[in-house]
């Protein structure tokens, strides 16, 4: 049965999904608008810091605002949506303890992500994780706390991972080799050191532009330098086995007619060291020129013809082929972000699949300086001034005692690490009080233990 007959079948049975939203943003935003032309999904509450963003978030895609009712505490977030109300909360651990079956964290925040996330398992809730930066960081143990709970720990659909995922199930299970998976995206070596200051320029936002939206400097600028790059690309790897490069990805610049020509074996005429990685492309060259045909909204995966007759095949039904008519590539040219959220509500509640989950511990994402650091500075984390993400071997990290980015917000520098240098645990002071800290120090040593798979 489809998704949306299963979801029409609890709407017709008046038993919808309850969803409780965490993150009142521009994804949570975008799920909202959708949600309300589904059938069989109800969001009982959203809950954020600032309460105002909630009023804000839903009167912007077309909630009526008489229908959210602030509360205090899980009690009345379930009266309300008896009622047919959202309830807007603060107090995002009252909404975890309210009759929700699927708790969405988007609140972008690695440290605050994985509590939320930790808790709502350990209450018997479904977790769609949107924070990938807590999903790359503390994944694997997520999913392997949430399978014990009996429930499912997700990453989101819509967001390019989850899409990432999607295709490399889809060639593994009809028998396909996967070569390389991953995303476009827009890269110079020279953004790696981009700070909030410098970001409105390589984007041309003028100032007064900057000043009459609603735009997080830092938030762009970690698309930019290449941190989020490494996140997403993380999570694939820890998603699906594939490999991640130990220094870093290397955002070669391809079109999509080109996929297949470039990312195969070095020994086969391309630039991967191996079958079987992960990597992003860029959309410009390095001269700063767009690429006709660029993929920097998309996804893809190059796929190998594992017999003749395939080979043969690909040719005949014209499917887009590198010299020797080996390898091929799927690309999907953009994604609809959290327009397409609720794809991964109704597979975890209805289905009990998720729609990618970090399934092994084989790459993570690591600090680089983006200038000689000092002693005393305090690391202001994903998009700042003083790092940036750096895909890596989980064997390396653990190996190097690497700092993980997700740790890495507010650390002080205790001895000087030059620029481009890769942070370890060593180089800062970090608090160890959080549970992020606890549930990454533990995965680490369960790591070591061999209880999750490196590769």
């Amino acid at each position: 049965m489809s998704l949306y007959e299963l979801l029409s079948k609890r709407q017709e049975q008046r038993n919808p999904v309850k969803v409780g939203v965490i993150g009142a943003g521009k994804f949570s935003s975008m799920f909202l608008s959708q949600v309300l032309l589904s059938p069989g999904i109800q969001v009982v509450g959203i809950a954020d810091l600032k309460i105002p963003n909630i009023y804000s978030a839903c009167k912007h895609v077309g909630w009526p605002q008489e229908n959210i009712r602030e509360v205090k505490n899980a009690n009345e977030i379930n009266d309300v949506a008896k009622r047919g109300l959202v309830g807007a909360i603060g107090d995002a651990m009252e909404l975890i303890a309210s009759d929700c079956e699927v708790i969405l964290e988007v609140t972008g925040n690695p440290i605050a992500g994985t509590l939320h996330a930790a808790k709502a398992i350990q209450a018997h809730k479904h977790v769609v994780m949107v924070s990938v930066e807590a999903d790359s960081m503390v994944g694997p143990l997520l999913t392997d706390m949430a399978e014990k709970e009996g429930v499912k720990f997700s990453m989101a659909y819509g967001d390019q991972p989850a899409l990432i995922l999607e295709m490399i199930d889809w060639a593994k299970a009809i028998g396909f080799e996967v070569v390389c998976a991953g995303k476009g995206t827009r890269f110079q070596p020279e953004y790696h050191y981009s700070t909030p200051d410098t970001v409105w320029g390589y984007y041309g936002f003028s100032e007064e532009m900057v000043k009459s939206g609603d735009y997080n400097a830092k938030m762009f600028n970690s698309f930019l330098d290449g941190t989020k790059s490494a996140i997403e690309m993380t999570a694939v790897a820890n998603g699906s086995g594939l490999h991640a490069p130990e220094h870093g990805l290397g955002f070669p610049p391809i079109s999509f007619y080109h996929l297949q020509d470039v990312l195969k074996p070095v020994d086969r005429g391309g630039i991967l060291p191996q079958a079987g990685m992960v990597e992003c492309v860029a959309s410009e060259d390095r001269y700063k020129a767009p690429i006709d045909d660029n993929i920097r909204f998309g996804v893809y995966v190059t796929l190998h013809a594992p017999t003749p007759y395939v080979k043969r095949c690909f040719r005949e039904y014209g499917v887009k082929v590198d010299s020797t008519g080996e390898y091929a590539s799927l690309y999907r040219p953009y994604h609809f972000i959290g327009l397409e959220l609720n794809i991964s509500v109704a597979s975890v509640a209805l289905r009990h699949e998720s729609t990618g989950s970090s399934l092994y511990f084989c790459a993570d994402v690591a600090c680089k300086a983006k200038k000689d650091l000092t002693p005393g500075e305090i690391i202001d984390g994903e998009g700042g001034y003083t790092v940036y993400g750096s895909a890596t071997t989980a064997e390396n990290s653990l190996k190097n005692g690497l700092l993980p980015l997700g740790l890495s917000h507010g650390a002080k520098v205790l001895r000087p690490v030059k620029k481009d240098s890769l942070l370890t645990y060593k180089d800062v002071q970090i608090n160890e009080t959080t549970m992020a800290y606890q549930l990454r120090r533990e995965m680490e040593v369960r790591s070591r233990k061999g209880e999750f798979k490196l590769a």
